[in-house]
């Protein structure tokens, strides 16, 4: 993930100014990871897979 992308989605659900990204090399790399730290906190972002980004699947997924 970019820093650009990392930026509009923190700015999209109002997470307050990215300070810190750092890739979190876990999982599949079909659904890539960030750590984040950013004026409101810290937080994980994960891309979905493509596969795994249908709206049945988003929305029984929890926590979102």
């Amino acid at each position: 993930m970019s820093r650009d992308e990392v930026c509009a989605v923190a700015a999209r659900y109002d997470l307050g100014k990215v300070r810190e990204v750092r890739p979190l090399v876990r999982g599949s790399v079909e659904a890539p990871k960030a750590l984040l730290s950013t004026a409101r906190g810290r937080f994980v972002l994960k891309r979905r897979s493509p596969r795994r980004s249908r709206d049945n699947d988003i929305a029984f997924s929890p926590a979102i």
